[in-house]
C-alpha cells in the first residue's frame, strides 16, 4: 500500500463497536446475516483498518468486495506457517494475509473470488498482520483476473525498506538468486536475490517449501521470473512466497557437472552430479554412458541428481573412466559440462563392512547389537531407514538413515501417525493415546521431510516406532534448524549419515501407559563428499557434527542454536554405551570421534 486512507483512524475506533456482552464463534461461516450494529467499512474495503487495528479477540473488522489473489498450504510448523489466503482490493493495496485454511470455508475460497466477512481475531506474526478467525464469509463475484492486481517490483527500490506498505500485495518479478540457497524454517527454503531496484540485500528474498526448491533445482546464479505471488516478510525480511513450481521460472542456471563416479557393487555404477537431471533425455538402456576397459552399461535409472548405472562385471583393482554423453541434460537443457568423465575403481567386495550388508542405512557402522528376538535390541529394516527398537521403552535405541537427494522429492507429509503395523504383535509399542496430552511432540527421528519422494516413502516416517517424546522447544527449534542445514547439505552434493535416539536414566520420565521419554536427544552426522561413498571414504578430514540437546522446554528455548549443543561423538558414545562409525577404520574413528564440529 503507498497510501493510506485519512479515514484510517476513525476505521479503527470503529473496531471497538461491538456489545462485549455478545458471543461470536471465532469460526467462518457462510451466514450472511448482518451483526447488531454493523455498518460498511470505513474506505470501502476494510483491508488498511483491519491491518492498523490492534490485536486480539472479539473484534469487528469489517472486509467488503476484497478479492482472493493466493492460496497458501499448509506448510512445516503450523503455528508459524499455516493454510490461509491474502486478499486485496486494489493494485497498490493495502493486502492481508488470512490465517485460515481456504478449504475449511463454505463456499471453500478461490484465487478471483471476491469475498465479504468479518474478522474476529487478529495477531501478528514476525510483523505480519494476520486475520486468525472470521465468520460471516460470503462469496460476492469468481473469476476475477488477479493478475490485474499484481504489480511488477522488478525496479522497486522501497520493498524491503517499506516492507510494510508492499507486505502481502501480489507482485511479479524478474531477478537473480545472488547466494546460495539456505534454510528458511522448518520445511522451508529460501533465496537471496538481486533485482534492477534492489542489488546486495540480503533481507530481500524468495521462500519456497522445500519440495518447491527440489523440484525446480533452484541454485545461485539462476535468472528467476516469479509471477503473482504475495509478498510475505518475517520481522524486517522480505519474502516472496512460492509454494507452487508454476509460481516460478528459472533460466540461466549453472550447467551440471559429474561430482562422482562410486561402484557399489560389481555391476552397479553410481554417477552423482551438481544438478538435477531431466529424466527423459537419460535413454533406459544406458547407451549415453560410455566406458574405457571393454566396460559396457545396459541400464540408467535417473533420481534427482545421480544416475545409477548396471554395467557390466567390473574386474577388481581396475581403474575406469566413464564418460557422458552431451545429450544427457539439466531440468533446463543444459548439458553436462566439460569434462563429462568421472573416474572410478572396480566393486571391491572385501570394502564393504557388516553395515552396509545389513542396509545401505548403516553403511559406516550399527551402533549397537541388534536382534530379531530380543524385544529390547529389536532390529527393523525399512526401505527408508533401520532402527534398533526398545520395547520396554516404546520408543527407538537409535534409527539410522542415509540422505541424498535421490530420497527427496516433491511430496508433503502424510501425518499418518500410527503404530508400526510391520512390528510382530508381541513387540510392544507407543500408541497416540500415550502421547495426547503430554506436553510433548510425537518427535520424529528419520524426518519427514528427509523422504519426500513419493507418498508411502514419506508415510513410512510416522510410523510411532521413528519417534520419541520429544519437547516442543527441542522438536521445533534447533532440531528443526539442524534438520534443515542437513537437506542444504545435500543439496550442495554431499551425502549424510545419521543417527539419532535419545539419552535415559533411572529418572527419565514416563507418560501415558509406559512410555518413556528421554532426558536428551542426541544425533550424529557423517557428511561424506559425494554419493555413493562408503567407510573406506571417510578420512580424518571428514566433516562429523554430533549434538546433545536438552529434552525439556524449560531447559531448552525455541531460538536456540543448535552449534550451542555440539559435543564430540565419544561424549555421546560415553553416554549410550553406542559405538557410532563402526566399519570406519579404527585410527580414523579415533580421530573423528573425539572432535567437536567447529564449522
Amino acid at each position: 500500500m503507498r497510501l493510506l486512507p485519512i479515514a484510517l483512524a476513525a476505521a479503527v475506533l470503529a473496531t471497538a463497536c461491538r456489545d462485549p456482552g455478545a458471543s461470536m464463534p471465532a469460526d467462518a461461516t457462510s451466514d450472511a446475516s448482518a451483526i447488531d450494529g454493523e455498518v460498511d467499512p470505513p474506505g470501502g474495503d476494510g483491508i488498511a483498518a483491519a491491518r492498523a487495528a490492534v490485536d486480539g479477540n472479539d473484534l469487528v473488522l469489517l472486509i467488503h468486495g476484497a478479492t482472493v489473489t493466493y492460496l497458501k498450504p499448509q506448510v512445516g510448523n503450523p503455528a508459524s506457517d499455516p493454510a490461509g489466503f491474502t486478499i486485496q482490493a486494489a493494485r497498490t493495496g493495502p493486502a492481508l494475509f488470512v490465517a485460515i485454511d481456504p478449504d475449511s470455508l463454505t463456499p471453500p475460497a478461490q484465487v478471483g473470488d471476491v469475498v465479504n466477512f468479518t474478522i474476529t481475531a487478529k495477531r501478528t506474526v514476525a510483523r505480519q498482520p494476520r486475520a486468525t478467525a472470521i465468520l460471516r464469509y460470503t462469496r460476492t463475484a469468481t473469476g476475477t483476473n488477479v493478475s490485474a492486481l499484481a504489480q511488477d517490483i522488478s525496479a522497486a527500490t522501497d520493498v524491503v525498506s517499506a516492507l510494510e506498505s508492499y507486505e502481502s500485495e501480489l507482485v511479479s518479478l524478474t531477478g537473480t538468486v545472488s547466494q546460495d540457497v539456505s534454510a528458511g524454517g522448518t520445511e522451508f527454503q529460501r533465496a537471496v536475490i538481486r533485482t534492477a531496484g534492489i542489488d546486495g540485500d540480503t533481507n530481500f528474498q524468495i521462500r519456497a517449501p522445500e519440495a518447491v526448491f527440489d523440484a525446480i533445482d533452484m541454485a545461485r546464479t539462476c535468472e528467476v521470473t516469479v509471477t503473482n505471488v504475495p509478498i510475505g516478510r518475517f520481522n524486517t525480511q522480505a519474502q516472496l512466497g512460492v509454494f507452487a513450481p508454476s509460481d516460478i521460472e528459472l533460466r540461466g542456471c549453472p550447467a551440471p557437472v559429474i561430482v562422482n563416479a562410486t561402484a557399489t557393487s560389481a555391476t552397479t555404477l553410481v554417477l552423482s552430479f551438481s544438478r538435477n537431471l531431466l529424466p527423459s533425455s537419460v535413454a533406459a538402456d544406458g547407451t549415453q554412458f560410455a566406458f574405457d576397459q571393454g566396460l559396457t552399461a545396459s541400464a540408467a535409472v535417473v533420481n534427482g541428481r545421480t544416475v545409477t548405472l548396471t554395467t557390466a562385471t567390473q574386474a577388481l583393482a581396475t581403474t575406469y573412466t566413464a564418460t557422458i554423453a552431451a545429450s544427457v541434460t539439466d531440468l533446463q537443457g543444459s548439458p553436462v559440462a566439460a569434462p563429462s568423465t568421472a573416474s572410478f575403481a572396480g566393486f571391491d567386495p572385501d570394502s564393504a563392512g557388516a553395515g552396509a550388508r545389513l542396509s545401505v542405512h548403516t553403511t559406516l557402522g550399527i551402533p549397537s547389537p541388534t536382534s530379531a528376538t530380543d524385544p529390547n535390541s529389536f532390529l527393523s529394516v525399512k526401505a527408508e531407514y533401520a532402527l534398533s527398537y526398545n520395547a520396554s521403552r516404546k520408543v527407538p535405541n537409535w534409527v539410522s538413515w542415509q540422505l541424498n537427494t535421490a530420497y527427496l522429492g516433491a511430496f508433503g507429509r502424510q501425518n499418518d501417525y500410527r503404530p508400526d503395523d510391520t512390528f510382530p504383535i508381541t513387540e510392544a509399542q507407543a500408541s497416540l493415546a500415550d502421547y495426547s496430552g503430554s506436553g510433548y511432540d510425537r518427535g520424529h527421528m528419520c524426518p519427514s521431510a528427509d523422504r519426500t519422494l513419493t507418498a508411502l516413502a514419506n508415510s513410512h516416517t510416522f510410523y510411532l516406532t521413528n519417534m520419541i517424546p520429544q519437547a516442543s522447544n527441542n522438536n521445533q527449534g534447533a532440531w528443526a534448524v539442524l534438520e534443515n542445514e542437513s537437506r542444504t547439505l545435500v543439496r550442495s552434493g554431499k551425502e549424510l549419515f545419521i543417527i539419532s535416539g535419545g539419552t535415559f536414566s533411572a529418572g527419565s520420565n514416563t507418560i501415558g501407559n509406559g512410555l518413556r521419554v528421554p532426558d536428551q536427544t542426541f544425533k550424529v552426522i557423517a557428511v561424506l563428499d559425494a554419493v555413493g561413498q562408503g567407510a573406506a571414504a571417510v578420512t580424518a578430514s571428514t566433516r562429523v557434527i554430533a549434538v546433545l540437546m536438552p529434552n525439556e522446554d524449560d531447559q531448552i528455548s525455541m531460538d536456540a542454536d543448535w552449534r550451542d549443543f555440539r559435543v564430540s561423538v565419544d561424549t555421546i558414545e560415553a553416554m549410550t554405551g553406542y559405538d557410532f562409525l563402526s566399519d570406519v577404520p579404527p585410527a580414523v574413528q579415533a580421530v573423528i570421534e573425539a572432535r567437536v564440529d567447529s564449522q
